[in-house]
Parts: C-alpha cells; structure tokens; sequence
C-alpha cells in the first residue's frame, strides 16, 4: 500500500506497433581498455594530441576531454603559436569538438583530414547525458569528473542561449529515470534525486529513481551545427584516409581518430564496442519528455561475445529519407565485434524488452 507521500509518475508510453519501428541503427563505438588515451607529447618539434577511445561517452565527454587535452597542448607552444598549422584526424565529434573549441580559443590554420563525415558513429549515437555518470572503476579519477563537469556545463548553457553558435533545440532537460541511485557515480549536476513508480497506464508500472537535470543532445543537429559554424570560420575538411602519421607534417597534430588509432598509433588496447539501437517514428513527441536508463542483462552471444543489453528510451529530433525519427530505443554493448559479426538478431531483442517494459507485453 502507497504512503500518503509517494509519488506516481503517469507517463505516456512510446508508441511500439509494428508500423512506429523504423530503422535498425548498427554502430561501432571506439573503446580504449581501461582509459581513453588523452594526452600530450612532442616528438621532433610536433606536438601530438590524442584524444580517442571514449567508448559510448563520446558526446558526453566531447567537451571537457578536448578541453582538458587542449589545456596541455597549450603549455607546450610558444605564445605566437595561433597561426601555427594544425591538422586534426577524425570528422566524428571528438574531432569537430576540437576545432570548435580552437577557433573559439583563436587559431586560424586548422585542417580536419577524415575519410568520412557522415554517417559516423558520432551520428548514430543516444546522446544521453545522465546526471550520474557511472563510467567504470578505472575511469574514475579527479580528471574524469572534472572533465564531466566541464561537459555538463557546455550543453546547460547550449540548452539556456549562452553557447550562441548552437541553436538551443540542439539539446534540452528532461528527467531521468534510472532503477536505482549509483553510490559510485560521477555527480554532473545537484538536482535531487527522487523514489518514484512510473504507471504507462498499460499494466505495467516500475519503482525507480527519477533525476531532473537529465540532458538530451540532439546528436545529427549538433554535428550538422558544427559542420556549418567550422565552415563558416574557415577551418579546411580534406577526405582522406590518413594510414601513417608520419605523412603528417604540421607543427600541431591532433588524433581523434577514434577506432582508427589502433592502426596508426599501434594501440591494441582500441576496439569496437557494438551496439544496438532502433529508431522510432510516429511517437507524440509532445507527451514523450523523459528519459529511460536501465541495465538488463549480462550474456553471451551465439558467437561467443558477451553482451550488455540495456533499456533506453528517449525521444530523437532527426529526419532520415525524409521520415521524421522522434524516438530511439536501445541498446547493446558488445565488445570486440565488428562488422563480420553484427548479431542483427539483437535488434528484435531491443524491441521485445521495450515492449515488455512500457506495455508488459512480448
């Protein structure tokens, strides 16, 4: 029996008929084990900025990792260093975050040499920023939470009109709902954290824990924001597959080659983390302001790999083919598998924990 103080979320389900799925979305995010590489050294009088292997914190720590790598770039330039070139490897948002955040800082000789910038993984991803961040135990150094910070601040200030190169639609608040509050996570934000059943008025219905300050990046009108303002200031796209970085001669280097650094920068600690997502369309985006975090399970696939599979929901403002995508649901981490092992069978799973977590239906 509720107490009188409980609190009931009335949420409107997505809508999960045949005809609201949309299309399968396969992607291979960039994984360092234990730590993404994020640093600066100076061979031969180049300077060499890494800053790849983010796994699927990519665009939550776009930000504040290029702006922690950057910081040390810096220390290592003389004081007229603003004309000097610069070559950036990699059209993902580590790559556009870097030379955003350069331009802003007042170089003007900034050249990003990818092979694609379309399409990307970048493209593809949730977006989500939870107001807690559980990144792992490796990951959690006074660096990494300043570096969560730093990003957290950059969307709330997209999201309130102080970022005016970005369009404040590009990304926006909305509750989180997640099973349970995580002792060790990462703190982005102060918002307090609230015991909740959510009801979809369908029978089903969930104790949770709801977080206000969740963040949404909308993530295709970002990247198509950052494209047009990197134009606009001048900064030179060259496509390109670069496969030596010894062909790289300028005084500056920067690296966010994601997957591609396991070649060039001979790391064997890089590799795919596969994932899954189905878009949605058709949804009543009006009724649909919420986020859903959730971890399922942990198993393996009939190809020997283990797999995460994880509940998320969260609405999506993205046009594919000239359909309207309003909703996204996921998601898989499989680590190690590629594209000769894309487990499409991982797609009807999403869609059937979906189903049974929003209408207590298979």
């Amino acid at each position: 029996m509720p107490t009188n103080n409980h609190i009931i979320r009335y949420l409107t389900p997505p809508l999960l008929d045949h005809d609201n799925i949309s299309t399968h979305v396969l992607c291979h995010r960039p994984t360092r084990s234990k730590m993404p590489a994020m640093n600066v050294s100076c061979i031969d009088k180049q300077v060499i900025v890494n800053n790849y292997g983010h796994a699927g914190f990519g665009w939550i720590m776009a930000p504040g990792a290029t702006q922690y790598v950057l910081a040390q770039m810096k220390t290592l330039l003389p004081s007229n260093c603003k004309t000097l070139p610069i070559t950036i490897i990699g059209g993902g948002i580590m790559g556009l975050t870097a030379a955003y955040q350069l331009t802003q800082q007042g170089f003007t000789n900034i050249t990003i040499v990818a092979k694609e910038t379309d399409d990307l993984t970048s493209h593809k991803a949730v977006g989500f920023f939870s107001p807690s961040i559980e990144l792992g135990k490796s990951w959690m150094t006074p660096d990494i939470e300043d570096i969560i910070h730093s990003s957290y601040a950059f969307y709330s200030q997209i999201i309130t009109g102080k970022h005016t190169n970005f369009a404040t639609s590009s990304a926006q608040f909305l509750p989180m709902y997640i099973p349970k509050q995580r002792k060790s996570a990462i703190a982005a934000s102060g918002h307090p954290v609230t015991p909740v059943t959510l009801d979809f008025g369908t029978g089903a219905s969930h104790d949770m824990v709801e977080q206000h300050g969740g963040i949404i990046v909308h993530v295709n009108l970002m990247m198509q924001q950052l494209h047009a303002f990197l134009h606009k200031s001048g900064v030179l796209f060259v496509a390109e597959t670069i496969t030596d970085l010894n062909h790289i001669t300028t005084p500056i280097l920067i690296n966010c080659a994601g997957l591609g650094a396991r070649e060039l920068m001979h790391d064997d600690g890089v590799v795919p983390m596969q994932g899954h997502l189905v878009h949605l369309t058709d949804q009543p985006a009006a009724a649909l302001k919420y986020l859903i975090m959730m971890d399922c399970e942990k198993a393996f696939t009939g190809t020997g790999f283990q797999v995460k599979r994880s509940l998320y929901w969260a609405p999506r403002r993205y046009t594919l083919n000239d359909v309207s995508l309003n909703g996204i649901i996921g998601v898989t981490s499989i680590k190690g598998a590629d594209a000769s092992t894309p487990h499409l069978e991982e797609f009807a799973r999403v869609i059937e924990r979906t189903r049974q977590f929003f209408l207590g239906i298979i």
